[in-house]
């Protein structure tokens, strides 16, 4: 199955701008895209009530010191990843994005249809 690799902080305005869209996305694309986040120099607690606040339905990494972003060579917060069904990258997004362009994106990468 496709997955969208979310990379986030509960202090990035950015990504607090995103979350409600992500989760809307997440709901429904669920069964065809698997989301998941990477929590990044966070608090523990900052991060459960950030996921709370946003009704965030995905599982997050909490990853405080960064170490699996660093490995995943991220652009910072937000970035996301578009990773087709034989687990290789086919997309990387950094920083806010539109929902429209969200869709559009997750729309191809369900169907296996991105470049």
């Amino acid at each position: 199955m496709p997955a969208f690799l979310d990379i986030w902080a509960s202090w990035c305005i950015p990504c607090r701008e995103e979350a409600p869209t992500l989760s809307r996305l997440a709901r429904r694309y669920s069964g065809r895209i698997t989301f998941l986040g990477i929590d990044v120099g966070d608090d523990r607690g900052d991060a459960r009530s950030f996921v709370r606040r946003y009704r965030i339905g995905y599982p997050s990494i909490f990853d405080p010191k960064e170490g699996l972003a660093m490995k995943l060579h991220a652009f910072g917060v937000p970035t996301a990843y578009l990773v087709d069904s034989h687990g290789r990258i086919a997309g990387v997004l950094v920083g806010k994005q539109p929902e429209r362009k969200l869709t559009r994106l997750l729309e191809a990468l369900a169907r296996e249809a991105l470049p």
